[in-house]
């Protein structure tokens, strides 16, 4: 019977998850970015391989969501796709505006997937995150602030409109009656120590993305070197 959940690594997390997003055509550095982003969700309580899994395969299938546009009006950044665009693309460009205008929204129209946005400003400067019914700050304290109006609010899916702007400076957070602290630095220590428990199934299917970034074994790339061999002497 296969097992409804098992255990891996954050180093699993991290090599197989941006090997997987290459498989569906996310460039190198773009998909180590995004590995990044899904090894810091399990602070939250989210499961980085469902995230993960849910955001390649939508890219997979529909690769225009990858295709966005960074406008700007004065100092205000605003990014957007033809509709729904992939958190994996949005990401990386909301943190590189923030820092380029660190004192202006920057307005992320339409995110698929806006739980993995949490992941990406979690890595960038002090900052505050909120879409529709979620609301983040991130301090230089290494603290969480974290406020929503309903437990599945992070977990849902998108689209969803995305705000990143400068810390207010405060703990407190502007509407919701569910408010947690999250210690940022203890709960990826718990994750190293313990490992991150995530969905089997998900976690099969981006092992069958990262499987397309293999190269089929032959005489040639035999021997050409690749692979150990029958004798491995190094």
């Amino acid at each position: 019977m296969t097992p409804a959940a098992l255990t891996v690594s954050l180093n699993e997390i991290g090599f197989f998850a941006a090997r997987a997003a290459v498989g569906v055509g996310v460039p190198f550095g773009l998909a180590e970015d995004f590995a990044g982003a899904l090894r810091r969700l399990p602070c939250f309580g989210l499961d980085p391989a469902v995230v993960g899994l849910s955001c390649l395969t939508a890219l997979d299938a529909d690769p225009s969501l990858g295709r966005i546009g960074i406008s700007k009006r004065g100092d205000r950044y605003a990014i957007r796709g033809n509709g729904p665009a992939s958190a994996v693309y949005v990401g990386p460009s909301m943190i590189d505006c923030l820092r380029a205008a660190p004192d202006s929204p920057v307005l992320a129209r339409s995110v698929d997937r806006p739980a993995l946005a949490l992941g990406y400003a979690v890595g960038g400067p002090p900052m505050r995150i909120a879409w529709p019914g979620f609301c983040a700050d991130l301090g230089g304290d290494g603290v969480a602030r974290i406020s929503t109006d309903a437990p599945e609010t992070l977990s849902a899916s998108g689209p969803a409109d995305v705000v990143l702007s400068a810390p207010v400076g405060s703990p407190s957070v502007p509407f919701g009656p569910r408010a947690a602290e999250v210690d940022i630095a203890s709960a990826t220590e718990r994750s190293a120590a313990l490992g991150v428990t995530v969905d089997a199934a998900a976690w099969s299917g981006l092992m069958e993305l990262f499987r397309r970034c293999l190269v089929p074994s032959s005489e040639r790339s035999r021997a050409s070197g690749a692979g150990a061999g029958l004798v491995d002497a190094d």
